[in-house]
C-alpha cells in the first residue's frame, strides 16, 4: 500500500465521519488527496486576492479554504491561484462549508500532486 493509498483511504474516512458523501476513486476522473498547503487565490474580474489553504488536491481540482471565517458563493468566479512557485487558472464549481471546490484549466502534473502532499504537516493529516 502506497503513501497516496493510505491518504486516499484516510480521506474517504474522515468524509464518512463528517457525514459527507463521498465518491469512490473509479466515479472520479482523478482521485483526490488531502493536504494542507497555504495558497493565493485570486478572483479574476474583480482582482481580489483572498490568502488561504489547499485542503484537497488532485490532477484535475482543489479546494481552497479562505483564512476567514464566512465563506461567500462564488461558483462560476474565473480564479487564478499561487502556491509553491506556479499558478494555476481555473473555475469555482462547487461552494460548501470546506471551501471552494475548484475546476484547473490544466491537469497538474503527478509529481506535483505528490510535492503538495508530502509538504502537508504531519498535524494537518
Amino acid at each position: 500500500m502506497t503513501l497516496r493509498d493510505i491518504a486516499q483511504a484516510t480521506h474517504q474516512q474522515l468524509l464518512r465521519l463528517a457525514g459527507r458523501p463521498t465518491l469512490s476513486a473509479s466515479l472520479r476522473r482523478y482521485p483526490r488527496y488531502p493536504c494542507f498547503v497555504p495558497a493565493k487565490l485570486t478572483l479574476v474580474e474583480r482582482g481580489y486576492m483572498l490568502e488561504g489553504a489547499i485542503t484537497e488536491v488532485s490532477r484535475g481540482g482543489l479546494r481552497f479554504r479562505e483564512a476567514t471565517t464566512y465563506i461567500l458563493d462564488r461558483r462560476v468566479c474565473r480564479i487564478s491561484i499561487a502556491l509553491l512557485g506556479i499558478a494555476a487558472e481555473g473555475t469555482i464549481v462547487n461552494v460548501s462549508s470546506l471551501g471552494y471546490g475548484i475546476s484547473l484549466s490544466a491537469l497538474l502534473d503527478d509529481d506535483y500532486v505528490e510535492t503538495l502532499m508530502d509538504l502537508t504537516p504531519a498535524s494537518a493529516e
